[in-house]
């Protein structure tokens, strides 16, 4: 390099760069010098022969040791690949003549401190065009590179995070969501080790893991920092675990750690951990990762604990049911099975005594025909709680097969009031049969049982009305229903006992009542029946004075359409 005598002749321990005009050298170095960047001039050799007070800064030496004798090669403030980079980039702007820009690579300060700058370079020529040197621009971008390694780094950390979002709403395996929460942080955080730890009954212990823990290890819920971690329900990073108090080593090359608890509300479901013999691994953005990781883990191991619980608990209750259900039939076969071989003997017990009491009638003392009649009426109890069953078991088996067959309700209350008019003539009592015009009145359902539904009820009013007495069944249109009641003047229900009436088996016994038989059956069957065309009972009572039973159906879809046809024919 050509060099650089001051202007007025005196020695100057930096070469001049060019033969220039006083004035404009000193003004060349005024504005190198005010430079915030460093400036540099190197020989061929890569010998500084010039830097402005910039380049001094970065480096931390000063002008006279960046010129001592033994210093002034560049290799000598870098690390000897970094060396080989800046000969490779000199070399080639040499041969090519083409300067060359913005190239990366790192330096070491005098105070040890490596920074990572971008330098440039270009070929100094001398007056006759021959290459004498190097120049060039020094910039410290470390605080850059770590701003845009701190935006990568959250950048993927959020990028991990909706991914594993994603992962988690779509699993409620527990262990598969152990498997994407520890693979997302070893991922994104740079361990040597890691695991995640359930909380136990005996302890905290790992279900998932990388590095070199031991087998079947188990962390305390009581010492040591994911103790303390959970207790005081707050992530940690442990920059130096041999300043730790708590620390218990189980990986001898950890320096640093991060716990951070797994809660789910208030409830402690674990710990994440994870280990490092580097502790520059972490950051704060790592650890920031770790926490929201945390509670994300968190919330889908609670979800996969619960969906695991419902699981389980969905499969014994369908064990459950298939038991209830196989009970269920063996009682309805049993049932079945039960009436029907009774009521063959008891018309067999029927049909001997009264061949007993024909052929003995002669014979027989009055108390000897009260037992006669004792054994008629329990005949005739056993009889009617058979059939009552038998009509409840086939209904209920029915429940979802209900029929959908057109039924005349008028000619079915007909019917049953014809039936049973003998019943009230033996009892003095008067039997009227109220129905609303001409018209038929139809419904759909089964005609069997809202046959059965009505013989009950009008059998119930001639058994609980005194000898005398009055009964009255009506069927009338009310707004798009068919209702049907039976009124009769008989002994009443109390006030108390109303609510009961309707169960299986109940029986509502007053003084008036008592000697009255019956199975407690009759108004449960016509409740079930009821309620399965879809219908309302009807039912009021005042003790003393009498009742009235009877129900509401839906009218069929044609009767409808004809009473409205025909309202309006007749102008409404």
């Amino acid at each position: 390099m050509v060099a650089r005598n001051d202007p007025e002749g005196a020695a100057d321990t930096q070469p001049s760069r060019l033969h220039l005009p006083r004035l404009a050298v000193e003004d060349i170095n005024a504005i190198l010098d005010d430079l915030h960047e460093g400036y540099y001039e190197t020989d061929l050799k890569g010998n500084f022969t010039y830097t402005n007070p910039g380049f001094c800064h970065i480096l931390g030496y000063t002008r006279d040791e960046l010129f001592n004798a033994s210093t002034r090669m560049y290799s000598h403030y870098t690390d000897p690949i970094n060396a080989e980079r800046i000969e490779q980039t000199f070399y080639r702007v040499f041969r090519t003549g083409e300067s060359a820009r913005a190239v990366e690579t790192e330096i070491i300060r005098k105070d040890g401190v490596k920074r990572v700058v971008e330098f440039s370079a270009s070929l100094i020529r001398s007056a006759r065009g021959q290459p004498i040197g190097f120049r060039g621009l020094l910039r410290d971008v470390t605080d850059q590179r770590r701003t845009e390694e701190a935006l990568h780094q959250r950048v993927r950390m959020l990028t991990a995070l909706q991914q594993v979002d994603i992962e988690l709403r779509h699993s409620l395996e527990l262990q598969s969501v152990l498997t994407i929460a520890l693979n997302a942080v070893s991922v994104v955080v740079n361990a040597d080790a890691a695991c995640i730890a359930l909380h136990q009954a005996d302890g905290l212990e790992i279900v998932e893991w990388h590095g070199a823990y031991p087998a079947d290890y188990t962390l305390s819920l009581t010492q040591g920092i994911p103790a303390r971690v959970l207790a005081q329900h707050a992530a940690e990073w442990i920059t130096d675990v041999t300043q730790d108090g708590d620390y218990i080593p189980v990986i001898a090359a950890t320096q640093a750690l991060i716990a951070a608890p797994l809660l789910a509300g208030e409830q402690v479901l674990g710990v994440l951990l994870l280990e490092t013999s580097t502790p520059a691994c972490f950051s704060e953005t790592s650890f920031e990762f770790v926490r929201l990781l945390a509670a994300r883990a968190a919330a889908a191991i609670n979800n996969a604990r619960l969906y695991q619980t419902a699981q389980t608990q969905l499969a014994e209750m369908q064990t459950l049911y298939d038991h209830l259900s196989a009970l269920e039939r063996l009682k309805t076969d049993m049932i079945r099975l039960a009436s029907h071989d009774i009521r063959s003997p008891l018309a067999i017990v029927a049909t001997y005594i009264e061949l007993l009491n024909d052929d003995l009638k002669a014979h027989l003392q009055p108390h000897h025909s009260m037992y006669i009649d004792s054994i008629r009426g329990a005949v005739r109890r056993a009889t009617q709680l058979t059939t009552d069953i038998l009509s409840l078991e086939r209904v209920q088996q029915n429940a979802h097969a209900a029929k959908d067959d057109l039924v005349y309700l008028d000619d079915r209350l007909v019917h049953a009031i014809n039936d049973l008019r003998d019943a009230c003539a033996l009892k003095d009592q008067r039997l009227t049969l109220t129905l609303e015009d001409v018209r038929p009145i139809v419904v759909r359902g089964s005609g069997d049982e809202l046959g059965e539904a009505i013989s009950n009820l009008v059998s119930n009013a001639i058994k609980y009305t005194p000898e005398g007495g009055a009964i009255t069944a009506a069927l009338t249109r009310e707004h798009g229903f068919a209702v049907v009641t039976i009124t009769d003047t008989g002994f009443g229900i109390p006030q108390d006992a109303q609510s009961q009436l309707f169960e299986p088996f109940t029986r509502i016994q007053t003084q008036e009542t008592r000697a009255i038989e019956g199975t407690g059956l009759g108004l449960f069957l016509v409740r079930r029946i009821i309620e399965r065309h879809h219908g309302k009972l009807i039912f009021s009572s005042m003790y003393g004075t009498g009742s009235t039973f009877g129900f509401k159906l839906p009218l069929a879809e044609e009767q409808s359409t004809l009473i409205t046809s025909e309202e309006q024919t007749h102008g409404g």
